[in-house]
């Protein structure tokens, strides 16, 4: 393959800012992905350029997942055959996954637990095992 012109990369920046796709990129721009790969390598400022444009790809779907939990999309409603309306559609769970995602110290489903010292460890083994800091338990 010839050379990647000047044009091609700008073609390839603007459609990977869009769509945060490579291959579909390289596809819109004229050349293919192992190109990418190899000036990535080799040239810093394409480097740099590739990822900022990835993280705008990211931003343009966080903002599209973000209208689509908030404000929904329309869904045609049929009845018959014939459409009859339409109903306003949310998802839930995409909201759920953003809040996990940019808070996750809120909404993590993980929990963390933490002890302050082997004392405490001992203290808690000791009370399940029936036994007393006097020591054993008498019968």
């Amino acid at each position: 393959m010839g050379k990647i012109t000047v044009a091609q990369k700008d073609a390839f920046f603007e459609r990977l800012g869009e769509t945060g796709n490579i291959r579909d990129a390289c596809r819109h721009a004229g050349f293919n992905a192992e190109s990418v790969y190899r000036l990535r390598r080799s040239d810093e400022d394409f480097a740099r350029n590739l990822a900022e444009a990835l993280q705008h790809g990211v931003e343009i779907l966080q903002l599209e997942l973000l209208r689509r939990a908030l404000h929904g999309w329309t869904e045609p409603v049929f009845h018959q055959g014939v459409q009859c309306g339409e109903i306003v559609r949310y998802d839930h769970r995409l909201a759920i996954a953003l809040l996990k995602a940019l808070r996750p110290e809120t909404y993590n489903d993980k929990q963390r637990v933490e002890h302050s010292g082997s004392l405490a460890i001992r203290s808690l083994l000791d009370s399940v095992a029936g036994v007393s800091r006097a020591g054993p338990a008498a019968d």
